[in-house]
């Protein structure tokens, strides 16, 4: 009897996953072989995806993209995740993803368990994982962001990891603040804080 074939997907999404601080792409990876291993499949094939996405367009995930003609094309009965968010922290192109995984019988497997898209429940549960994914994405920018208004409030100069500490960050009336305060915050007359 023939193994069953499921393809493994990995992501970062972040510079620190990327370096190995955090939960990196080689775990993720050990932890989808094993999961393989331990449910009786063969990984046929793995997707690596060792950039942050820098949009919610699936399109800009080239491996993702692969993954996908992958399963369309047949012969794939699992993707295996880390866990689901590493397929999209975004609602919109969440469902896109399982639609067009639905579409060719594809089920998504992640430490948590199986999810058969072809059932109704299967379905059901991937789509609330999807919404959930993407409050927790959108949560943690809208702190960032808090965080940066009340730097900003305090008179501290603030900067985030992507940009430049000489650019404004924060919007219009924040950046604003920040801005004026560079040339303080360079001089050593203020403190500088990163997030």
């Amino acid at each position: 009897m023939t193994k069953q074939q499921a393809v493994l997907y990995c992501r970062v999404s972040s510079k620190g996953q990327a370096a190995g601080d955090e939960i990196s792409l080689r775990d993720q990876e050990l932890c989808c072989r094993d999961l393989a291993l331990r449910q009786g499949l063969e990984a046929a094939g793995v997707y690596i995806e060792a950039r942050s996405a820098t949009s919610d367009d699936i399109g800009d995930r080239p491996e993702l993209m692969r993954l996908l003609a992958e399963a369309e094309a047949g012969g794939i009965e699992y993707v295996i995740a880390h866990s689901q968010d590493r397929l999209s922290r975004n609602m919109d192109a969440g469902s896109d993803i399982g639609k067009r995984l639905r579409k060719v019988g594809v089920a998504v497997l992640t430490p948590e368990g199986v999810i058969d898209l072809r059932r109704f429940d299967g379905k059901l549960l991937y789509q609330v994982k999807s919404i959930l994914a993407d409050n927790d994405a959108r949560t943690m920018k809208q702190r960032l962001w808090d965080r940066k208004r009340a730097y900003g409030q305090e008179g501290i100069f603030v900067y985030a990891q992507r940009l430049s500490p000489r650019k404004m960050l924060s919007g219009r009336s924040e950046g604003v603040l920040c801005h004026r305060s560079s040339a303080a915050a360079y001089s050593g007359q203020l403190p500088v804080r990163p997030l």
